[in-house]
């Protein structure tokens, strides 16, 4: 089924369980209400034949599938909106750009055909969540720079949240204390927020990934380290092997 123009969503939409029964769209999608999606197993393909304008999807949506074919892009507008994609998010051109809402993905889904051009861009408070009980890769980003990170985990199965932030990591610093001493410099211009639905019980391993611009004037890869911030000027601290690939990675020695 094609729609020229936008899907309002309001009231009850269930797509045909017949194979090649997917919903292309040419607009936008907008779910308001009591608006729900019975997904069937078939996919939305968000697919504007114009592709220098961005699709929008405003209102909370529980997909099947979603394949996202825009250069452009597709852009959450909603306020918060939680967006769920229960089996595959196929990125095949474009990227979803998240602002305050958060796309989660179902316990069982995937996301594949990642890039440093096709991507989550997590550029305000919105994340990009996954159940995380083994391993799992969250390609995210600003705009203009690819900063995936991968999570292990070897404790309880949680829900894991991520979200960049960039910029000097001065909230780390206890400017109460003189003598904390925490060089913004030797450290990467970006962080990884990692959040989780039910407080204790992880056992992380976060490998992340990052650009040369993201370093700072004194970092060093000789003594490369991962640390986990628990937000009260207390670090967790674990070795790390650094790779000098085309986007750097740390791995840690160490569970955190």
């Amino acid at each position: 089924l094609y729609v020229a123009g936008n899907v309002n969503l309001s009231g009850s939409l269930q797509q045909s369980a017949m194979a090649g029964a997917d919903l292309f769209v040419n607009g936008n999608w907008v779910q308001s209400g009591t608006g729900v999606l019975t997904g069937n197993n078939r996919t939305v393909v968000f697919n504007k034949q114009s592709s220098s304008i961005a699709q929008t999807i405003s209102g909370s949506t529980t997909f099947d599938n979603i394949t996202l074919n825009n250069s452009a892009g597709l852009n959450c507008i909603g306020a918060t909106d939680n967006n769920t994609v229960n089996q595959n998010l196929t990125l095949t051109n474009g990227k979803i750009t998240l602002n305050t809402n958060n796309l989660i993905i179902g316990a069982s889904g995937n996301i594949t055909n990642y890039s440093d051009t096709r991507y989550i861009v997590t550029n305000n408070t919105g994340e990009l969540k996954r159940t995380l009980g083994t391993d799992k890769y969250y390609p995210v980003g600003s705009e203009t720079a690819y900063n995936p990170i991968k999570l292990s985990n070897n404790g309880t199965t949680d829900v894991y949240g991520i979200r960049t932030i960039y910029g000097d990591i001065t909230d780390a610093k206890n400017l109460s204390d003189p003598y904390d001493y925490f060089d913004s410099n030797a450290v990467l211009k970006l962080k990884w927020q990692i959040t989780e639905a039910v407080s204790g019980g992880s056992i992380l391993i976060p490998i992340p990934e990052w650009n040369l611009a993201d370093q700072g004037t004194n970092f060093s890869s000789c003594s490369a380290s991962v640390n986990l911030y628990n937000g009260d000027y207390t670090w967790l601290e674990a070795d790390a092997n650094y790779s000098s690939s085309f986007r750097k990675t740390a791995t840690p020695s160490s569970a955190l």
